[in-house]
């Protein structure tokens, strides 16, 4: 629905950490971005690295690596604004890696990550650089229906819309309601294929939509008013949303 890592385009090439093992570590050693390597991450984040290894815990790795990380804030360019924070440390011999990472929170903005690793004689090894965009964490969430009005025998669709920036997770399927007097009675929930069954536990990060789903109104569907529900849980939070989306069903004459 929109181009949430847009604002990164004009910034200068990133220049990642390779994938799979470092070429001036331990055997094995490989190093990877938080945040499971989203370029777009909400507030209260941490931007940085960790480290990960085989045999972690029962082998010691010999780093002897001075490590200088910094985090600065940048334009919409790239241009550097100010320094936010920076860290150096000597790291010789590592056994727990939950202990080596380096990172730091960030409120909204954008942001270049710098780490750079030299020998503890200062023989440069390598430096990375990339670039994040902090955005606040918001919740907007809503279901679009393919139109207002429907006569029997025609289909209405609908899909959940995540129009904020925070995950949410739907139960699968959309049920339908019709208004009956002041109550609403549920007239179907619809079935889901049974290959697509995970599928149809959507998890909608900020800016996605979920498939489709058909509703084939019946031939002899009663005229009224129906609606489309969804029952969403808002990442991090004890917060379950239910969500409508209503529209009309009208015999051919009315």
């Amino acid at each position: 629905m929109r181009d949430e890592e847009r604002p990164l385009d004009r910034m200068p090439a990133d220049k990642p950490p390779p994938e799979g093992e470092l070429p001036f570590g331990p055997r094995n050693l490989s190093m990877y971005a938080l945040n499971f390597g989203a370029k777009v991450v909400l507030d209260g984040s941490h931007l940085g690295y960790r480290f990960g290894a085989k045999e972690t815990g029962t082998r010691v790795l010999h780093l002897n690596w001075k490590v200088e990380a910094v985090l600065r804030k940048v334009d919409r360019s790239g241009r550097v604004l100010d320094t936010v924070d920076r860290t150096r440390r000597r790291l010789g011999d590592v056994e727990d890696l939950d202990l080596l990472q380096f990172s730091f929170p960030a409120s909204p903005g954008l942001y270049r990550f710098d780490i750079s690793f030299a020998t503890l004689r200062g023989k440069e090894l390598a430096s990375f650089a990339e670039y994040f965009l902090v955005v606040p964490r918001k919740v907007k969430l809503r279901l679009a229906v393919s139109d207002t009005t429907f006569r029997p025998g025609e289909t209405a669709y609908a899909r959940a819309l995540n129009l904020g920036t925070v995950p949410v997770s739907l139960r699968p399927g959309l049920p339908i309601d019709r208004a009956d007097g002041d109550k609403w009675v549920r007239v179907l929930r619809p079935p889901v294929p049974k290959q697509q069954v995970e599928d149809f536990r959507w998890t909608l990060a900020g800016a996605e939509a979920s498939p489709c789903v058909a509703f084939p109104i019946p031939a002899g569907a009663a005229p009224g008013t129906y609606r489309f529900t969804a029952s969403a849980l808002v990442f991090g939070k004890f917060d379950r949303r239910t969500l409508a989306a209503p529209f009309q069903v009208r015999i051919a004459d009315d």
